[in-house]
């Protein structure tokens, strides 16, 4: 009876293992004979998917592969940081020894030498790192791409570089191609007229010299020639990004002439463009400094104030191409200087006598009553002084008959002289002067200059004006307006020549230049002054080359072009030639780094950049501070990217695993075959054992009732 039990769970379990290796054959035989049965289309289908796994297998292994690289990769980027890191401590740890307002001066030399050499090692630790070729700082981060297997997975990885200039000088400077006395080295293949640029800047050279890999330095600033005689003018360093700029403010002008009545002219001799402007750019109105208004340039002289100099030509302006011409002035005068009373008619005509002849014959003197009753003659030009008219028949002298006419002499709403003919019937192609205006007498020395402004405009017909200095003491008359046409206007001026008594005189006049027989004109005077003279001087001259500025809107200009500055009259010419060289081509160079500390670490104690010019001790360790910090953030994008990596290591190797046992499982039978049999014997172990468990736990409770 005790038997009963493991006879009974031995029956069952031996019926359900020969049920379960019945079934299991079954399947087996199915599955091999439905692969061998299989028509032409299946078969295809289990290529295709065996194919698939392939594929999908080997892109999964290369992926973990290069993940294992990247991984290698950030590691080292990590240990890079670490190094990096701890230099940065020793760093931090001298810049406090700096600090020290006890060290001597060998202690500040040797804390300076330590810290340079620290910044040395520091920046080539993080400027030279690589890991299998590749840099371990990217321009931008994420900019690696790394492929994780499969059908077009991949992901991006990689720490961008930080900027630590703050901290000390390692980065190649941007801008102009020449800093003075700078070293460069050529990346890339110049044309001639890049090499041309630098050979301007450089002694020495030769063009077959700059070729990629050359190192060569420019020419110091104290390098360029200037002083001496004459005009020397540096070269211009210009960028198409850049806009207005002073050629040369260090240009200088040298000569012990005087420059009245002369030209200054820059112009571009070589590869000039229509994109090219010139212009002359106003100083901050100190002395010594010019203004430009309305195309007049003023000067600021030391002992008189401001001075009108000279003026733009309106022809050669500089602009689109065109040289730029300044005409200095050959009667510049000192504002202020002028013993003429109410020159500017502000006093209506007080000072002012209004000849009472009405019509005025040239060649013959005419009479005024002054203001203390004196009658004065006053003398006039002769005919065949006077402008002769370009148009009509004009005659050889004024005789004429006129009638109706109305000489007037009045001081207008715009406070200036006007003086008027009224319209006149006169003989065919005559001319008519009157009416006529003269100053009070007033003292002019030999070289006084006398200027006014004025207007003149036909009526009737054309005008024919007069305006001279008349001496007195001898009669001599100087001439500073004579003019005739249609309309004109301007201003006029005269030197005196002889030290005397003198009146300005104004006559009006009109010329039937139709023929017609009716005629009049009119004419306006303002600002009549007798002013000292002044001496345009080679400072003058300096100043205005100093002014002159450049710009181009172009953005594709020549490389070179050969620039002329002049100064000149009909007899000399005093010239420099100097050179646009465009800095399109710095991308073809590279400065070399300096590698030195922004400061030396000794500048903790010895800036004056604290509470009232006391020292900060903290300037050299808050930077050091800041690149600290970039650091930290660089190892934290790193360590993040590693720990991303790992996962995806682990994940692709399970990926991995999944495809071998897809393949395996289309492509081989017997593996298939065999995977059940080992998977039914695992099920029968597992039967076997809980029945047998199950049978002695039914014996052990038969016991306990026989016990019982």
């Amino acid at each position: 009876m005790t038997n009963i039990g493991p006879s009974i769970a031995t029956y069952k379990v031996e019926t359900a293992l020969t049920r379960a290796n019945t079934e299991v054959s079954k399947s087996m035989e199915r599955l091999a004979t439905g692969k061998a049965n299989a028509h032409a289309g299946d078969r295809s289908s289990y290529v295709a998917m065996s194919d698939t796994f392939r594929l999908d297998y080997v892109g999964t292994k290369a992926g973990l592969k290069s993940a294992a690289v990247a991984l290698g990769y950030i590691e080292t980027g990590l240990r890079t940081i670490e190094s990096a890191s701890t230099l940065l401590s020793r760093l931090q740890e001298l810049a406090v020894l700096s600090a020290n307002a006890t060290n001597t001066d060998a202690d500040a030399a040797a804390i300076d030498a330590e810290g340079e050499a620290i910044a040395d090692e520091f920046h080539r630790i993080l400027s030279t790192a690589t890991y299998k070729g590749k840099s371990l700082f990217q321009d931008t981060t994420d900019s690696q791409e790394l492929a994780l297997g499969g059908r077009g997975v991949y992901g991006t990885f990689g720490v961008s570089m930080f900027d630590y200039d703050q901290l000390y000088d390692y980065k190649n400077p941007t801008g102009a191609l020449t800093g003075p006395n700078q070293t460069y080295r050529i990346t890339s293949a110049l044309t001639d007229d890049e090499k041309d640029s630098i050979l301007a800047q450089t002694t020495g050279l030769t063009a077959s010299d700059l070729v990629v890999g050359t190192t060569f330095t420019t020419n110091a600033a104290s390098s360029q020639i200037y002083g001496g005689a004459g005009v020397a003018v540096g070269d211009l360093v210009y960028s198409d990004t850049d806009s207005t700029v002073a050629f040369d403010n260090k240009s200088t002008f040298e000569s012990a002439s005087t420059f009245n009545g002369e030209t200054i002219e820059i112009e571009v001799t070589n590869n000039g463009e229509s994109s090219d402007n010139f212009s002359l750019i106003s100083g901050d109105g100190s002395v010594g400094s010019i203004s430009v208004t309305n195309g007049v340039v003023s000067y600021n002289d030391a002992t008189h104030g401001w001075i009108e100099v000279g003026e733009i030509s309106s022809t050669y302006n500089g602009q689109n191409g065109q040289k730029l011409k300044i005409d200095l002035y050959s009667d510049a005068s000192i504002p202020g200087t002028s013993n003429v009373l109410n020159g500017d008619f502000s006093s209506g005509l007080d000072y002012w006598n209004v000849s009472d002849q009405g019509r005025i014959d040239f060649g013959n003197s005419f009479t005024i009553t002054d203001s203390n009753s004196n009658v004065i003659s006053i003398a006039t030009p002769s005919e065949s002084d006077m402008a002769i008219p370009t148009t009509g028949s004009p005659p050889n002298n004024d005789d004429g008959t006129s009638t109706a006419g109305a000489f007037t002499a009045t001081v207008n709403s715009d406070g200036e002289l006007a003086l008027d003919t009224g319209g006149l019937t006169t003989d065919p192609s005559a001319i008519i002067h009157g009416p006529a205006v003269v100053s009070d007498s007033f003292t002019a020395d030999a070289g006084d200059i006398f200027k006014f402004d004025y207007s003149a405009v036909a009526g009737g017909d054309h005008y024919h004006v007069a305006g001279y200095l008349l001496n007195m003491d001898d009669n001599t008359i100087t001439m500073a307006l004579n003019d005739t046409g249609a309309s004109g206007s301007g201003s006029a001026s005269v030197a005196v020549s002889t030290s005397g008594n003198y009146r300005f005189v104004f006559i009006n006049g009109t010329y039937d230049a139709s023929g017609g027989t009716a005629a009049g004109a009119s004419m306006t005077i303002d600002n009549i002054r007798s002013e000292d003279p002044y001496s345009i001087s080679s400072d003058v001259v300096q100043e205005i080359l100093q002014s002159a500025s450049y710009n181009s809107s172009s953005t594709s200009q020549a490389i070179v072009k050969d620039v002329n500055f002049s100064v000149s009259n009909a007899a000399t010419t005093l010239a420099d030639t100097a050179k646009i060289l465009n800095n399109e081509f710095t991308n073809n160079l590279s400065v070399k780094e300096s590698y030195d500390l922004e400061d030396p670490l000794s500048y903790a104690i010895n800036n004056t950049m604290g509470v009232n010019g006391t020292p900060d001790t903290s300037v050299i360790t808050n930077r050091i501070e800041a690149v600290q910090q970039q650091l930290n953030n660089a190892r934290v994008g790193f360590g993040s990217q590693y720990a991303a990596l790992e996962s995806a290591i682990s994940y692709i190797t399970d990926l991995t695993a999944q495809y071998e046992l897809g393949y395996n499982t289309v492509n081989d039978v017997n593996f298939s075959m065999e995977t059940a049999h080992l998977a039914k014997q695992q099920i029968l172990q597992n039967a076997a054992q809980a029945m047998l468990s199950q049978a002695n736990v039914s014996q052990q409770g038969l016991l306990t009732l026989i016990k019982s």
